[in-house]
């Protein structure tokens, strides 16, 4: 029971910052250590078109809430006592 609660939780985060993101597209020049580094593209794009998600990151992880969750599994981040 409650893992399928993580999973609701993490399910209304990905909503989230999927609207977010819409607004937070940034290319490899605009990242930094509080934008989330998950790629948005599929490799074959040209250097210059390669997007990543951009939203707030979580502290001390490269990546947003929802794609920490889907890097990392519902549980967290690596090193989480999860």
């Amino acid at each position: 029971m409650h893992e399928a609660a993580e999973l609701d939780e993490w399910g209304r985060q990905r909503a989230r910052i999927e609207d977010e993101r819409r607004s937070t597209l940034v290319d490899f020049m605009e990242l930094n250590d509080r934008t989330c580094r998950w790629p948005l593209f599929e490799g074959h794009e040209p250097f210059y078109e390669k997007l990543y998600c951009g939203a707030r990151s979580i502290p001390g992880s490269p990546y947003c809430p929802a794609h920490a969750g889907q890097a990392y599994g519902v549980r967290g981040r690596p090193g989480s006592a999860d």
